[in-house]
């Protein structure tokens, strides 16, 4: 029983801003952390990924990458995952 649906990565500007930061070994366990995630809704397989929902925010899902952190607004209903922001622990909660 798998999902099989195809969903469209879509980055924001400061997404790609935090992400631009990282260092590169952070930017490639990101890489890898994404793609996971989305191959995870898409086919229901494999190892679910470490992700929450925000109290504030239900359509928005925290993907934990070591002491990175990946905001995306992710809707089942909807066939797009929008990268919101990315950064270190302390720092991508912050407006």
């Amino acid at each position: 029983m798998s999902k099989e649906r195809e969903y469209e990565l879509i980055w924001t500007a400061k997404a790609q801003k935090g992400y631009d930061s990282l260092h590169p070994r952070d930017q490639k366990r990101v890489d890898k952390a994404i793609r996971d995630f989305k191959s995870w809704i898409e086919s229901g397989r494999g190892k679910k990924p470490d992700v929450k929902r925000l109290r504030a925010s239900p359509d928005v899902i925290r993907l934990r990458v070591g002491k990175v952190r990946v905001l995306m607004r992710y809707i089942p209903t909807e066939p797009e995952i929008t990268v919101l922001n990315i950064g270190y622990r302390g720092d991508v909660y912050k407006k």
